[in-house]
């Protein structure tokens, strides 16, 4: 019986290390299930963080994009007004021309048969509106 007894005690020991054993394991599965819930959570956490700023980076970006058609679209009214403005300048140009060229063949057939001396002083004058046109034409 004492033998049984001793034998009985030697397994219980065994078994209480066993037990020992095994609690010390599962304390160290639950610290290792910790750590990792805690990486996870921290990783959704960066997660939700990296999402909040890809959306607000969209947003900024969609604005600038409008912002830019915008601009876009008001260069291109200037560039046609632009257009426009100069087409309306050759006319006034060409029809400023027209009129000089035009009062300058009228002062020559004046010309014709009067003495040289006025001649001259209509040649100066013809000079002188041709000038002031040219003047003006590239003030416009």
């Amino acid at each position: 019986v004492a033998q049984q007894l001793a034998i009985s005690r030697s397994e219980a020991t065994k078994m209480a290390e066993k037990i020992r054993e095994m609690q010390a394991e599962l304390r160290q599965k639950d610290k290792s299930i910790s750590e990792a819930n805690a990486r996870a959570e921290r990783a959704a956490s960066r997660a939700t963080s990296l999402k909040l700023e890809a959306e607000a980076a969209k947003k900024k970006l969609n604005k600038a994009s409008k912002r830019s058609e915008t601009q876009l679209s008001a260069l291109r009214q200037d560039n046609e007004r632009l257009i426009r403005e100069k087409e309306r300048l050759e006319r006034s140009k060409a029809a400023a021309v027209s009129g000089v060229e035009s009062r300058a063949s009228r002062e020559k057939e004046r010309m014709v048969g009067q003495p040289d001396s006025l001649k001259a002083l209509s040649q100066e004058r013809i000079r002188k509106m041709t000038e002031e046109k040219d003047k003006e034409a590239k003030e416009r």
